[in-house]
């Protein structure tokens, strides 16, 4: 049987929410729904609409933004970063952190 990617994701939340039942340790940003489920979008080159609508439907929570040349949010563009977030929380996601180079611009935005 071959599971789809948001039947997989559910199946990584149900093996998390288990093992902490078992664990010792609380998590550092406990959820009333587990822990959230997050991708680095660095590996996909897509416009950004696109690339919200793809990450939610592999059912992820949320992403670490790469603030990088070439990517959705270029560091000269860094001022586009809010709306950038502001699109990934209309899609359901949540913008856990950034990755970027050390610029002012950036670090500004």
């Amino acid at each position: 049987m071959e599971l789809r990617p948001a039947e997989h994701a559910e199946g990584v939340r149900a093996m998390l929410r288990e093992s902490r039942q078992h664990a010792r340790w609380e998590p550092c940003m406990p959820h009333t729904t587990g822990m959230p489920l997050l991708v680095f979008t660095k590996p996909w080159r897509m416009p950004l609409p696109r690339l919200c609508a793809h990450v939610r439907s592999l059912g992820f929570d949320g992403v670490e933004l790469p603030v990088r040349p070439g990517y959705q949010v270029e560091p000269e563009r860094a001022r586009e970063l809010r709306a950038a977030v502001e699109m990934f929380r209309e899609h359901g996601l949540d913008v856990a952190s950034g990755a970027s180079i050390l610029e002012e611009s950036v670090i500004a935005a």
